[in-house]
């Protein structure tokens, strides 16, 4: 999986050895001639590990902070009165057919708004973003006009000649055949 953080796990990695070698250095001025053997070769050692494990707890750690402020900017993307609006549209569909009669405004604001769960499924699939971020906040929203949603990408589909949102497709299947566990509950209790 590809990161969004500024470090690879080489560089990472890299990073851990010369502080490893910097503290054998300096270990080589501390610790006397005769205790220098064992005593520096393990020194050296549980200094060299000490900086591995830190460098790779400090990228991992920046990988979920990435992955966070990613979720956390596309979100306030998508609660944007822009893409609220379009998404209201969804509630004019009661059958495929509905779709042609939207204006050209609500068709474009609709569109729009879709494209950004097109572009949420994307970063999802590639792991950009954490899929139970975007389960636990946009699931049950997705799933409750996911017959609407695809009505409108058969549509659009017809229209333009081509197969358009396939991140967005792969998502609307999950979520049908694994309900958001908000959707469960509120099933169960039914």
């Amino acid at each position: 999986m590809k990161s969004n953080t500024p470090y690879s796990p080489w560089v990472m990695f890299a990073f851990g050895c010369i502080l490893g070698a910097v503290a054998t250095f300096a270990v080589r001025f501390i610790v006397s001639p005769e205790a220098r053997g064992v005593t520096l070769q393990f020194i050296t050692l549980v200094v060299a590990a000490s900086a591995f494990v830190l460098a790779y707890r400090t990228y991992k750690f920046n990988e979920l902070k990435s992955k966070t402020d990613l979720f956390t900017s596309f979100h306030e993307k998508l609660i944007e009165a822009e893409a609220q609006k379009g998404r209201s549209f969804l509630r004019l569909l009661k059958a495929p057919k509905a779709v042609k009669d939207l204006t050209s405004e609500q068709f474009s604001c609709l569109n729009r708004a879709l494209s950004l769960y097109e572009t949420l499924a994307m970063y999802m699939a590639k792991g950009n973003i954490r899929e139970e971020d975007v389960l636990e906040t946009w699931g049950a929203a997705i799933y409750g006009r996911h017959e609407e949603i695809r009505w409108f990408m058969d549509y659009r589909d017809e229209t333009h000649e081509y197969v358009s949102w396939p991140h967005l497709r792969t998502l609307l299947d999950r979520l049908v055949t694994h309900p958001p566990v908000s959707v469960q509950a509120s099933q169960a209790s039914e």
